[in-house]
Formats: C-alpha cells, structure tokens, sequence
C-alpha cells in the first residue's frame, strides 16, 4: 500500500519541531513512526520535549489511529518530558482527547504551545 501522511522534523535547542502533514494510513504511519525515532535518537538529549503542529488535514484511518498510542510511548521512554500539539480543528481535539490525553495537550496556537513547553522545562530544571 502507498503510504499517506508525512513528518518533517527539526530541533530547536531540546525542543522536536514535528510538523503533520496530510490524512495518514497506516503505512503512512508506519514510515512516519521510523523517520521520528531516526530523529530522536539523533538528537541526542537525555530529556527532551515535543512540539507537533498538525496541518487541517491530519486524521487517520483506524490502523493508524491504533498505532498512536505506541508512538508517544516509546518517546516518553526516550526522555520525552512533554508533548504539545497544535491542531486546527475540533475532530483533532476530540482525537487528542480519547486516545492522547495522557501524553499531549492541546493548543490552538503555536507560540502558547512553545510557552508551555518552555515552562514544562523550567519546572523540571529551575536554574
């Protein structure tokens, strides 16, 4: 099957920029999940935090929506202190919410979801 949905990536000191592009299938996913693991261990942080921007495109078929919950598992694992995810519509709220709430919170706005992870950094690691 033709994998649907991309990932781009790039760091900004300890913080993941993901940005989500396009409806995923499960292939889709699947190359998606490769190519973010690839970039978090190249990364290198013992902690780092996660910041997602979803294109208005971004669902998923049921396949890929049931790899979900493995993928901010296995960051969470890698030392990912906190993810934010900006969406831009309410079916992706309502998706966040059901299967996502423990590893993400939500945003409608990119600059208050770096705000909040900076504090989620500032909490961990007061100077």
């Amino acid at each position: 099957m033709e994998p649907h949905g991309e990932l781009t990536f790039h760091w900004v000191e300890n913080i993941l920029v993901v940005k989500a592009n396009g409806p995923f299938n499960d292939e889709g996913t699947r190359v998606a999940r490769e190519a973010f693991q690839v970039n978090v261990l190249k990364g290198g942080f013992a902690t780092w935090y996660r910041l997602e921007l979803w294109d208005e495109s971004v669902l998923g078929t049921p396949d890929a929506m049931a790899q979900l919950e493995g993928f901010y598992k296995w960051g969470v694992k890698q030392g990912c202190a906190a993810t934010a995810i900006v969406i831009q519509n309410s079916l992706q709220a309502n998706i966040i919410k059901t299967g996502l709430s423990d590893f993400a919170d939500v945003f409608n706005s990119e600059v208050k979801a770096m705000e909040w992870l900076k504090n989620k950094a500032i909490q961990l690691f007061p100077s």
